[in-house]
């Protein structure tokens, strides 16, 4: 049997991620539950506008001229990780180079259909995070950064659109084994989630809709 944590979700939205100040701001906050005994799961939106911007990406490259927009996407996040004092490229470049491929596709076809935008709109959340699992970590804070679609799978619904399946998704939320077993087994303090982006049966991404990030946070309240 699993060791019994208690666990406590701190969300944070895009402009409580913004900078060096704020990620401060979260270290302190998850170290003040952890001197309470619990264990922190933080849960975080992609940074200020970026959900905008990658749909801007999306509609863009439909027309067939996204560079600028990518550009601006690239510096926001580089810009953040240099005063997280960070490297950014190491950290993020993977994640740039498959989100022009995606990009890339989807200009060529002229379409953007609502599977490839779930996987394209994910990127923000996904960057964040890994940007602020790397700073907080050059910290001295035992964190783990986890892939949320690991554990939040949507139940798709035939009487919607289909569409809504990949761009408002929902999921189960009873108390869930599974992730509370994979969350106690790693030998870290705090832990750190992506909000908005689900996985559906299929192992596809989709999105729990705009302003998910809060529905994220409370599923993994739910189920832990």
């Amino acid at each position: 049997m699993s060791e019994v944590h208690s666990w406590v979700i701190i969300k944070f939205g895009g402009k409580s991620v913004a900078d060096r100040a704020c990620w401060d701001t979260i270290a302190g906050i998850a170290d003040k539950h952890l001197k309470q005994g619990k264990k922190p799961v933080i849960v975080c939106s992609a940074l200020t506008r970026i959900s905008d911007k990658l749909e801007t990406l999306l509609d863009d490259a439909v027309i067939g001229s996204y560079d600028a927009i990518l550009d601006e996407i690239r510096f926001d996040h580089y810009s953040l990780g240099k005063s997280l004092g960070l490297d950014t490229a190491q950290l993020l470049q993977p994640d740039f180079d498959e989100l022009k491929q995606l990009v890339t596709g989807v200009s060529l076809v002229k379409e953007a259909s609502a599977r490839v935008r779930a996987q394209v709109m994910a990127f923000g959340e996904l960057m964040l995070t890994k940007l602020g699992a790397a700073y907080l970590q050059s910290q001295s804070v035992r964190i783990a950064w986890k892939d949320s679609r690991q554990f939040l799978v949507s139940r798709e619904d035939g009487n919607v659109d289909p569409e809504s399946n990949y761009t408002k998704a929902k999921c189960d939320y009873e108390k869930d084994e599974r992730l509370i077993q994979a969350l106690a087994s790693e030998e870290v303090d705090v832990l750190i989630l992506q909000g908005f982006i689900a996985s559906n049966p299929r192992g596809e991404t989709v999105l729990l809709g705009r302003g998910g990030s809060d529905t994220s946070a409370a599923y993994f309240a739910a189920k832990l």
